[in-house]
């Protein structure tokens, strides 16, 4: 909740009796964020990992273009790898095992 600073000189202050900013709301957040946005950064990944995932994944494209990785030149015994070491670095991030990749018949 906000409270309202009523000493406030009008000319000093906005229409609710706040006292008016120094700069505007992006200014200000520019300058908060370049003197602690690096701190508040690792402290969210240590202690709120899936806010730090959400936020990462708000800046990842909407869309991956497939023919940029060339899968195509992947055998499938190589990619069958890659999606189990993919797998295992998942569980080991959530404390859990991976499970074995399952082999299509």
């Amino acid at each position: 909740m906000v409270k309202k600073n009523r000493s406030a000189a009008k000319d000093e202050s906005d229409d609710i009796g706040l006292p008016a900013p120094k700069g505007s709301l992006a200014a200000l957040l520019k300058a908060d964020f370049l003197a602690h946005g690096a701190d508040v950064i690792a402290v969210v990944r240590r202690k709120h990992p899936t806010i730090y995932l959400r936020l990462v994944a708000d800046e990842l494209p909407r869309e991956l273009s497939m023919t940029a990785l060339a899968l195509g030149d992947i055998g499938d015994e190589e990619l069958a790898k890659i999606i189990g070491d993919l797998r295992a670095q998942s569980a080991a991030a959530n404390g859990r095992r991976a499970k074995p990749p399952q082999r299509q018949q």
